[in-house]
């Protein structure tokens, strides 16, 4: 989460990647050193916690796939793809082609 109260509606009035990292640093040199650390460890939280929901939703599309939500030809792609296993780049590889074969 960003110090920057606005942050959302400024990327939303399109304010670049490095204006918004800026006004962060700038917004951070006030802040004593255990408040930044914790700062930086609920970022890291967050950061794990969007991966991990990424990856169970992989996770729930290949069991769906895998039962038959895309047809025949959907089963197929799933057990090619998954056939050494579930790791994190299978997964994702799967999501692209599903998407192609929509």
């Amino acid at each position: 989460m960003p110090l920057n109260p606005n942050y959302d509606r400024m990327k939303a009035e399109g304010y670049d990647r490095e204006a918004l990292e800026l006004l962060e640093k700038a917004m951070t040199v006030g802040l004593s050193p255990a408040r930044q650390a914790e700062i930086q460890r609920e970022e890291e939280q967050r950061q794990r916690q969007r991966i991990r929901a990424e990856l169970d939703g992989l996770k729930t599309l290949a069991d769906r796939v895998e039962a038959g939500s895309h047809g025949p030809e959907g089963k197929e792609i799933a057990r090619r793809i998954l056939a050494g296993g579930r790791t994190d780049r299978k997964l994702r590889e799967l999501r692209a082609a599903i998407r192609r074969l929509r």
